[in-house]
């Protein structure tokens, strides 16, 4: 029993089974082994089929990652991912387009310290605190500017939620901005129109 034990081992044959012989004691301890490398075998067969559906399935987790980063590759909005201490976490290649930083110059930074006009983070970053805690509604869209690597101000609008973890805390914070600057532009100008306008008409 030893001798096949050790060649099974040596081996790794599962199918090897032992020749039962006369019904004695032996005869049961080879029973038994026989029937201990048929539940190894069905185990084996087992975490067979799991290794390869578990390769399927990291083949097609590979598959949607890569159509994601595409998508967000080309997006024409700002896709921004902060961790709760308002570290970025992820920012996609829109950002080179609006504010002329590569994506690589600011993950890891603090946003807030890097991206915002000195005058306005502490307001930002109280919200971004607040949202942090979960409280989603009061900040679900909000606007703010940007500081371009030239040292220009643009204006964002953002569309904010959050990310949880497996215990339902906050784990980051995901924000989708679009550049309204110009409408911005267009919109002060048409103010002011209409108020010489109205002035004309009073005349």
């Amino acid at each position: 029993l030893k001798a096949a034990i050790i060649e099974v081992i040596s081996s790794k044959n599962l199918s090897k089974r032992l020749d039962v012989g006369l019904e004695d004691e032996v005869m049961g301890l080879n029973a038994e082994f026989n029937k201990m490398l048929d539940e190894l075998e069905k185990m084996n067969l087992k975490i067979k089929r799991s290794a390869e559906e578990m390769g399927v399935l990291y083949k097609d987790l590979l598959e949607q990652k890569k159509f994601t980063s595409e998508i967000l590759a080309i997006a024409p909005s700002i896709v921004l991912v902060l961790l709760p201490d308002g570290r970025v976490k992820f920012v996609n290649d829109s950002i080179e387009r609006i504010a002329g930083y590569k994506s690589e110059e600011i993950i890891g930074r603090d946003w807030f310290d890097m991206m915002l006009p000195f005058g306005k983070r502490q307001v930002a970053r109280a919200s971004f605190e607040d949202l942090a805690l979960g409280n989603i509604e009061p900040h679900r869209q909000m606007e703010n500017n940007i500081l371009t690597k030239n040292n220009t101000e643009r204006t964002i609008l953002w569309n904010n939620n959050v990310l949880l973890d497996k215990d339902g805390r906050v784990s980051s914070i995901i924000s989708v901005g679009q550049d309204v600057t110009e409408y911005k532009h267009i919109e002060t100008e048409l103010v002011k129109k209409m108020n010489d306008l109205e002035r004309f008409y009073k005349v």
